[in-house]
């Protein structure tokens, strides 16, 4: 769930899509996600198995996987488009992402999908969103 608030609009990011925004100052350090199994989905393996091809394509899309389980935002999160210079960290650890500097309003929120998860398979579903 994200800590602050965002608006969703057009990427500048080549290809990407929608793309998440601040809509207000996230200053650098602090947590602006964190999993929350209140409101986010934890899917397993086999929960994902019983999906139809639809409905695995949508997750696909929009989960990210840690230590084999699919992790899906249901917030502005799932937007959060990647870059190589990321504005943020996660810390799978925290099952949380964190502002690596100061992020402006208006300023697009980025990941590095290359640091997901803790497995190879991990890794290579992130990067493959």
């Amino acid at each position: 769930m994200l800590l602050f608030k965002t608006y969703i609009k057009e990427s500048a990011i080549p290809n990407a899509g929608m793309g998440c925004f601040a809509a207000e100052f996230i200053p650098k350090g602090a947590k602006l996600w964190e999993f929350n199994p209140q409101i986010d989905r934890l899917i397993t393996p086999e929960q994902f198995a019983t999906f139809t091809q639809l409905e695995k394509d949508f997750l696909s899309m929009y989960c990210y996987m840690q230590r084999g389980d699919y992790y899906l935002c249901v917030d502005n999160g799932r937007f959060f488009n990647h870059s190589e210079t990321p504005n943020t960290w996660e810390s799978p650890s925290e099952q949380a992402t964190f502002a690596a500097v100061d992020i402006q309003p208006g300023e697009e929120i980025t990941s590095d999908y290359a640091k997901f998860g803790d497995t190879p398979d991990d890794m290579h579903f992130n990067l493959t969103l």
